[in-house]
This record gives C-alpha cells, sequence and structure tokens, in this order.
C-alpha cells in the first residue's frame, strides 16, 4: 500500500511500476537511480511507525 502510495503521488518509477512493467519481483532486481530512491522513500515511511512505538515504551 505504501510503495503505490508514494509512486502515484510522486509520479515516479518504483517497485511497482518496475514489476507491472514485467520486472521479475526478486532480490535480485537490476537498480535504477529513480526506483531506488522511491523505495528508499517507502522504507523511511514504513519504518517511522516502528521506531515511533519503540520509543514511547
Amino acid at each position: 500500500m505504501v510503495h503505490y502510495v508514494v509512486e502515484s503521488t510522486l509520479q515516479r518509477r518504483g517497485y511497482l511500476t518496475r514489476v507491472r512493467d514485467g520486472k521479475r519481483a526478486d532480490m535480485r532486481m537490476r537498480g535504477e537511480a529513480e526506483s531506488d530512491g522511491v523505495e528508499r522513500l517507502v522504507e523511511v515511511i514504513q519504518g517511522k511507525p516502528l521506531v515511533t512505538a519503540e520509543l514511547s515504551h
């Protein structure tokens, strides 16, 4: 879900777009500057609630 929101909001090519365009969804996916940047942003957004929850305990 986060992948979709980030890609559609930024209108940038990310993981979901690459898979839709025929790339295999595996760990050997060749890096691309734009999609790598989008993926980093997704990871930051997904990780933030976990960090916040850990700090509140």
